[in-house]
């Protein structure tokens, strides 16, 4: 099988389109209060989001590696975030392995994700959210228990204990669970319906771009 060769205005644009996705990454990361909106009690990030429609946009030509760069960009993002943005769990993405790590990994698996759905899903507006809903389960997951065994780390043994005290009995655990599992939820129907409603938009324009060349191609060669 020929390898696919590339010409430099290909490689450019590629370039260019990965530029873009990693500056909106930074924008949305970097500037407080850009990336996500509270609804009551409820804060919603939707800078995965961006991670996802660009690891799907670009994967079609760069393959894991899109995802696994912008997802490795939010990362950084995070981690550099974590140091001026005060709240009380943000600072603990001071540390690369709850900042960038979960990040980094989250990115290599959507495009796989994406396209085991595509192959079971026909519809693929339904195939992107489905994907993007368990993408944003499977950040959360990986990001959370991180989050949560590094805390005692950063405000130390005395302030963790303390957390854990107001959970003590059932009924605060199960409060604790509902309220996370709530936000997780939450999140995860967000980036879908938003998320794949944008990427399947994204993936109708780039189709409809490929296919203009090949007619332009086809008239010429009708004139010659």
């Amino acid at each position: 099988m020929e390898k696919l060769v590339k010409s430099n205005s290909q490689k450019i644009r590629e370039m260019t389109i990965l530029a873009m996705f990693i500056a909106i990454i930074a924008v949305l990361a970097l500037v407080p209060g850009m990336g996500f909106f509270v609804v009551g009690p409820i804060s919603i990030s939707y800078v995965h989001i961006i991670v996802m429609i660009g690891g799907v946009f670009l994967g079609k030509v760069l393959g894991r590696k899109a995802g696994m760069i912008l997802g490795t960009a939010m990362g950084i993002c995070s981690l550099i975030a974590s140091f001026y943005m005060i709240a009380h769990f943000n600072n603990v993405f001071n540390y690369p392995w709850v900042s960038v790590l979960p990040r980094f990994l989250f990115g290599i698996v959507i495009y796989d994700v994406t396209n085991i759905f595509k192959k079971v899903i026909k519809k693929r507006i339904f195939a992107y959210i489905v994907s993007f809903f368990l993408l944003s389960v499977i950040h959360s997951l990986l990001v959370l228990p991180l989050l949560f065994v590094s805390y005692p780390l950063y405000y130390g043994a005395t302030p963790f204990a303390e957390m854990l005290a107001m959970f003590s009995g059932k009924a605060e655990v199960m409060t604790g669970i509902l309220v996370i599992s709530g936000i997780v939820l939450v999140e995860a129907v967000f980036s879908g319906i938003v998320g794949g409603v944008i990427t399947d938009r994204l993936q109708h324009y780039l189709d409809r771009e490929e296919d203009t060349p090949k007619s332009k191609e086809e008239d010429n060669a009708g004139i010659d």
